[in-house]
């Protein structure tokens, strides 16, 4: 799973998407020699970063998420927004349907600097280590958007994408705007940016390229008509 922390005192936040609430409980099996207690889920807030973030979670680009007991209304423009800006970093969220599926080098969280060979042992350790220090990373994290061509396409984490040379990608996440998706995938290392790549699948077929995610950001503040 994808967990963002923040560490304070007496205690650590962590953020998840709801979907893996069930699976943040499981975390307590590894507290070895510790006493560890989990309270209620709360609602998370997204920020500027401009307001007293003392007890939120900071992303590279300057958003802050914090948790609050009571959730805030949203609106859909903003939240979509926030989501396409979570693309672009990329912050490869999952959920039930993904989770479990992928080495988190694949997803670049070591890249960005979510992996430590340095913190003793955890679950999966073992093949992770070696992968990093022996093997070569044949998947990663990349960006998609694929063009409208009629019918209602609805695509979802877990589905498949294809290449020209019927490469599958697995898709993590998506937003639509306009009829056109972007989003989140997993490819084959050695495919490239600019890759033509297809969706066949219900209301489909849709057509487009793989993409760095951070070319994503283009879709910012572009609303729905």
């Amino acid at each position: 799973m994808v967990i963002l922390a923040a560490a304070g005192e007496d205690h650590v936040d962590l953020i998840a998407p709801r979907a893996q609430a069930a699976v943040l409980g499981k975390l307590r099996m590894y507290a070895i020699g510790r006493k560890v207690e989990f309270s209620d889920p709360w609602s998370v807030s997204g920020h500027d970063g401009t307001a007293d973030m003392a007890e939120a979670v900071m992303l590279p680009d300057g958003r802050a998420l914090r948790l609050d007991e009571q959730p805030t209304d949203t609106d859909p423009v903003q939240v979509q927004n926030w989501r396409i800006a979570d693309l672009c970093l990329p912050l490869p969220w999952l959920n039930e349907h993904s989770s479990g599926r992928f080495l988190p080098q694949f997803l670049g969280l070591e890249t960005a600097g979510g992996l430590s060979y340095r913190k003793g042992c955890f679950p999966g350790q073992e093949v992770i280590a070696r992968l990093h220090y022996l093997g070569k990373v044949k998947h990663r994290l990349t960006g998609f958007v694929l063009e409208p061509a009629g019918g209602e396409v609805k695509l979802e984490s877990g589905q498949l994408l294809a290449t020209a040379s019927d490469q599958s990608i697995d898709l993590l996440d998506s937003v639509n705007i306009n009829q056109r998706w972007i989003g989140l995938a997993v490819c084959p290392a050695k495919l490239s940016d600019g890759e033509p790549i297809e969706y066949h699948g219900p209301g489909g077929p849709l057509s487009g390229q793989v993409t760095d995610p951070k070319g994503l950001c283009y879709y910012r503040n572009i609303n729905n008509d």
